[in-house]
């Protein structure tokens, strides 16, 4: 018990010495507490930038995917997109007049008509005959059109006064990747002979 009483006496005589001590040890553990916070602080602030630059880096790749299955899709379409065209009007004498008709797109196209006209005559003047000519993708074939030019000849000599020659316009319609299309429209001089009218 004596002992117990010894150290409170003391602890009462040493008071301010004791309250000095422990402020001295708080301001210590403060001090090492603001460095190591101060550390924490910059650290994170590290990682911080780390991760913006990952963000960036990432937003960059994405916008760069974007980028390439954009262009991906548009060579897809390209390929795939209906592409049948008029390359030239010719005569032989086992076709007789026959159109060179090319297919430049991967699906195959089913000709469905000719469409003719006079050139500078008015759409009431247009007619469609059928045609039907499998043209399968990346081909070209002659499609006969002495046939069309004549009959069209014959029904519209009156309106449009086609006489030995004319100036005349054909086209072709057809179904092609689930669409219904038309080719641009094709002039061409045409000569006819009394025989075949």
């Amino acid at each position: 018990m004596r002992q117990v009483a010894n150290v409170v006496r003391w602890l009462n005589e040493n008071v301010g010495a004791i309250q000095a001590i422990s402020s001295l040890a708080v301001a210590i553990l403060t001090v090492f507490l603001v460095s190591f916070t101060r550390r924490y602080v910059k650290r994170t602030g590290e990682a911080l930038e780390i991760t913006r630059d990952q963000l960036r880096l990432l937003e960059h790749q994405v916008k760069e995917e974007a980028r390439a299955l954009a262009l991906s899709r548009e060579q897809f379409e390209q390929e795939w997109k209906p592409d049948l065209r008029i390359a030239f009007m010719g005569h032989s004498r086992e076709t007789q007049a026959f159109a060179k008709v090319a297919n430049l797109a991967k699906p195959s196209a089913l000709v469905t008509g000719i469409r003719v006209i006079v050139e500078g005559g008015e759409q009431c003047d247009m007619a469609v005959y059928p045609q039907s000519e499998l043209i399968l993708g990346g081909m070209a074939v002659e499609i006969p059109v002495q046939r069309e030019l004549i009959r069209y000849r014959q029904t519209k000599s009156c309106s449009t006064a086609i006489r030995q020659e004319a100036k005349m316009k054909i086209s072709f319609t057809y179904y092609c990747a689930g669409r219904t299309l038309e080719t641009d429209w094709y002039s061409c001089s045409a000569s006819f002979c009394d025989e075949f009218s």
